[in-house]
This record gives C-alpha cells, structure tokens and sequence, in this order.
C-alpha cells in the first residue's frame, strides 16, 4: 500500500501537503538473517554491518509537476526560513488533534506547535470520493458474458464517513479516511441556498458566482485590460485576442462590436486576463514561427493569480475561475502539450461539479458542453481519458439542448433568434445523442484495445471474439439508427451544403457538425476499435468505408469553399476519412483539405 505523508505545522501545514515530504526513500539491506552474522556466499564475519539508508528527496520534481505546490514561506522545506524561529502562538483549549475532524481545525491548532510535531497520512482509500474517481471505467470486458453492453468496474458509492480511523495509538497522527479537498470543500450553508428558477443573466447581481469573482480586487485601480485597451505593453495581443481569438471561439466568424464575455471577466479578473494574453502570444509565435517567451510569461502569471484570486471557497468555482481554466485548457491543446491540458480538464469537471451544487442552473452551461465535446474527441483520437465527458454524462450534468448554445454577446447568453427557433431543438437534441454514442464508442475502443494487447500473450477463444463483434455492431446499430433519424429531420441537407445562406450560421454549424460525426462514428466501428480489427472485415466493411469518407470528403470540401469559420470539429473527421480511404486520389484530397484547415 503506497502512503502519503503529510508532515503538518507552522503555515507549511497546506504547502507541505502537496509536497508529500520529499518521498523519502527507505532501504535496508536484508542479505543476514536474524541471529546470523556470517556472509554465507564468502564465508565472513560480518560482526561490522551496519544498517544503510537512502534517501532521495523528490521535492524538486514536485514541484516541477504540481505548478499549483510552494515551498515558499514554509518553515519545513524553504531554507531561507528554516533558521527564523517560528513564532509560538498561546495554544487554544482545543481537543486533542486525533480527534479534530476537519483541516483547518488541525491547522489551527499546529500553527501553536514546532512543525513536524503533528502528521496526516493519506492512503488510497482517501481519494475515493473524488469525482475523478467515481465510476472510473476500467476498460475490462469479461470474458463469459454474454451481455451485449460492455461493463465497467465502479468503485464503492457508500459514502465514506468524513472522520479518522484510530488505526495509531500516538495521538498525533492522524489516517485520513476521506481526503478534504480544499476546492472541493463548500460552506455548511451550501445546501440550504435556493436554487434560482431562472437563469441569471450575466450583469445581474444575483449571481453568487459572478460576484465572488469581482469580490477579490480592488476596483479602484486601473485593471490590466483597461491598460492593453489604453495602449500599454500587451495592446498588440489584446487587439489579437479580439480580432483572431475571440471569433474561433465564441462568435462563429460574425463581426461583433464589443467586448465578449472573457473580456468582461477580465476586467475584474487577472488571471483570467493572462490566460488570454498567454494564449494570443502561443498563436502569434506558432504563427510566425518565433519564441513562445511571452506567452509563457503570461502562462507563469496566471498560477499565483489565481492563488490571490481564490480567498473563499465560492471563489474556486467562479466564473473568473471557470473561464481561466477553460483558456488554460485551450492554451494546452494549441501548445501540443500531452499531459497539462488533461489536468485542466479534471480541474474543470471539478469546478463545474462544484458550480452545479451551489448554483443549481448556471449560465455558463454552454462550456459544459464545449468541454464535453473536446473530451469526446480526444478519446477518440486517443489523446484523453473521457473522464470529463463520462461524469457529466453519469451525473447528468449535461446541459438541456436550449442552454448549450455559445452567446453572441457577453450581455445576451442563451439567446435564440426567431429565424433560429424552429430548427435548434430538433439538431441539438440529436446532435448530442450521437456524441453519447461517440463517447460510448471511445469507451469500448479503449477497453478493446487493451484486452487485444493481452490477448496477444494470453490467447483467446471464438467465444470472446464473437462477444467482442456483437458490443461493436450493437453500437454501430445505434448510430446507423440516428443517422437514419437525421435524414428524415432534414431531408434538405444537400441543399443546405450547396446553398449554406438558406440557414441561419449557427444552426448550420450544428447540422455541419453532427453529419460529420454520425459518420466518423460509423467508420471507426469498422476501423480503428483496435489494432487489426480490418484483418477480420465483416461483409459491408468496404462499401461503408467508402461511402463515409466520400461523404466527408465533400461536405469539408464545400464548407471551406464557402469560407465559414466553424471548422474545429472538421479536423478529426478529415483526418480519419484520409486515413481508411483506399482511393489515392481520396488521400491526396484529404491531406490538401489538411493543410486549408491549418492556414
């Protein structure tokens, strides 16, 4: 059983938390028995042995891997404090410490004690309640079953009682049985607060949420946007921002005048605000191919940010908060990063969570579902866990079709049009049942993938190959049926391609996007489960291939021929449709469509 080690006193109590005390290393040699002092492979004495440690003080990686973990000001692991003498506080009649069942309670009472006086022992059993942790799929089918769906391993929902086990008799030291995260931690009045009936629009007062983000600065200084608006250092990649940024984003490649909604965060929002500026400097140097300098620069800003920002636990899920990671994350994608983007996606799923129980409904669901699709896609590409996309889809945290539109202005969210109004229903609801089936689509495709890797070392028998082909073409089934659902809903498709003015920008781009979808969902059941699956080609695998990469292939060509700017989600459908295409010309086609897509 691997342990965490938490050593608590002074204020290193919550930086020493991260830390972990270095990981030290302890090893002893146990080359003598007990009671036995010769060497039995040399036949000498050892009468001078002497018991050797190692220790490997782990620190620096640490803090290399966890941006969010200081040693700075920490009596136990900055050097530069360790020879100032802690100043002793007049200790509080409080009860012994095993017995406190809360952090800041122990906290409070180590401030009064030398630190490393009292410890905290995690173990793995604390973390289970983590949201990252619930219902996690393990990617195992059974063999035997003959169910049709494929089943993941869940861990114990008995919730766990929030207070210690007394497994240690020193009164000292305690063994967490729930960790206490503290951005997951929410006041006791939490759930006593009404839930509005409606959803606050963003200027309103109301929202707890927005207030939380202004209540942590002080307004009467000039904010930094308002000093880039004003012509100082970061003007160029403000007018950046605005111009080549914000459109990809939010406004779908409509001319807006004003200030969009991370803008109006911004003002009163640093981190918010570097996160922007760390995110138009990467475009702008992966552009013209020069240093990311300051863009990282901006990047490093935004930690200690938000480490001013957060004073309360209302301020850890913000709106500030929730939008500085969402830029975080895209920041992450753009810079190719293979670790750091889904590290923002789990801090995100635990924000929203977090959000969704104080908050009830919340005017920012259309990020929900902007993550949810960016998690799809990644487990897909397998380039992601689908954590994100699975909890919200379990929790039933999925916004309604209506709340998943993105705002056209930061002071008008979940706005239809009239002319919009008699088609948004109708897509989105079906867009979003064929991503759950893409998300269930990745999910088997991860499981299958690791059973044929054992597989190839343990053997496997007819019966588990025909298990394995019934899971595939139940799903595959689901899709054609939505496809088949999609056609009867709008038949004028073709039309609509050719002639994209005949329907209004946004809702194209949803019918855009869930035609795309619906056949890279069909294609990848016959292709990419796992590795050899074209080795074993059922009847209608060529015919299928072919008709869903022509079909891709035309509808990416037309929609740059017209010049639109919703082509996020063309990448991986283009990509796929290059990839199991036969034809060559096909493939040249794909790789040209490739290479507009990036311009």
């Amino acid at each position: 059983m691997v342990i965490l080690l938490v050593r608590i006193g002074g204020t290193g109590f919550l930086q020493g938390l991260g830390v972990a005390a270095g990981l030290v290393e302890l090893g002893k040699s146990n080359a003598m028995k007990e009671g036995q002092l010769q060497c039995e492979r040399l036949s000498l004495h050892c009468s001078d042995y002497n018991v050797k440690f190692t220790f490997k003080d782990d620190t620096p990686k640490v803090l290399e891997r966890e941006q969010q973990v200081t040693t700075i000001g920490s009596h136990v692991w900055d050097t530069k404090v360790q020879d100032q003498k802690p100043k002793v506080q007049v200790l509080k009649d409080m009860a012994p410490f095993s017995t406190l069942t809360t952090d800041d309670e122990r906290e409070e009472k180590a401030q009064s004690r030398n630190p490393g006086t009292f410890v905290v022992v995690a173990n793995l059993t604390s973390f289970a309640d983590l949201p990252e942790y619930q219902g996690e799929f393990l990617g195992n089918l059974h063999h035997g079953t003959t169910n049709s769906e494929y089943e993941g391993v869940n861990i114990d929902p008995t919730p766990l009682d929030g207070g210690m086990t007394d497994e240690v008799n020193d009164p000292n030291v305690v063994i967490l049985k729930t960790f206490e995260d503290p951005f997951m931690r929410a006041p006791a009045t939490l759930h006593d607060r009404p839930r509005p009936a409606t959803v606050p629009s963003l200027i309103s007062p109301a929202s707890s949420c927005r207030q939380t983000s202004e209540a942590s600065f002080d307004s009467s200084t000039i904010s930094l946007l308002d000093a880039a608006q004003r012509g100082g250092k970061d003007a160029e990649l403000l007018h950046y921002y605005r111009t080549t940024i914000s459109p990809q984003i939010i406004k779908i490649g409509k001319s807006q005048v004003g200030e969009d909604i991370f803008e109006v965060q911004a003002r009163e929002y640093p981190p918010l605000f570097h996160a922007m500026m760390a995110l138009s400097a990467l475009s702008i140097a992966q552009k013209e191919g020069s240093s990311n300098t300051t863009a990282f620069e901006h990047y490093q800003q935004v930690i200690p940010a938000l480490q001013t920002a957060v004073q309360s636990i209302e301020d850890s899920y913000s709106d500030g908060a929730l939008l500085t990671h969402l830029l975080l994350l895209f920041y992450e994608i753009v810079a190719q990063e293979t670790t750091m983007w889904q590290c923002h996606c789990d801090q995100l799923l635990r924000i929203v969570s977090m959000r969704r129980q104080a908050c009830g409904a919340d005017h920012f669901d259309f990020v929900i579902w902007m993550i949810f699709c960016i998690d799809v896609y990644a487990l897909l590409s397998a380039s992601g866990t689908g954590m994100f996309a699975e909890v919200v889809s379990k929790q039933n945290m999925l916004p309604l079709p209506e709340r998943c539109l993105l705002p056209e202005t930061a002071e008008q969210l979940l706005v239809e049009f009239p002319e919009e109004q008699t088609h948004f229903s109708r897509i989105i609801t079906i867009t979003q049942e064929i991503f759950s089936i893409a998300l269930q689509v990745g999910r088997l495709a991860k499981a299958l993938r690791t059973e044929v890797s054992q597989e190839r070392f343990e053997g496997s028998d007819d019966k588990h190959k025909m298990e394995r082909s019934t899971c595939i073409r139940n799903l595959r089934q689901q899709t054609f049926d939505r496809k088949m659902n999609w056609r009867v809903l709008f038949p004028d498709y073709q039309t609509w391609l050719q002639t994209p003015n005949n329907l209004p920008p946004r809702v194209l781009e949803w019918v855009e996007h869930s035609y795309l979808l619906s056949r890279v969902c069909i294609l990848y059941t016959y292709t990419s489960m796992y590795s050899g699956q074209l080795h074993d080609p059922e009847l209608d695998t060529d015919a299928q291939i072919k008709a869903c990469c022509a079909e891709i292939l035309h509808a990416i060509s037309i929609m740059l021929s017209t010049q639109r700017c919703d082509l996020q989600y063309a990448v991986f459908p283009l990509f796929l449709a290059g990839f199991c295409t036969q034809n060559s010309t096909e493939k040249n086609t794909a790789l040209r469509l490739m290479a507009e897509v990036e311009k």
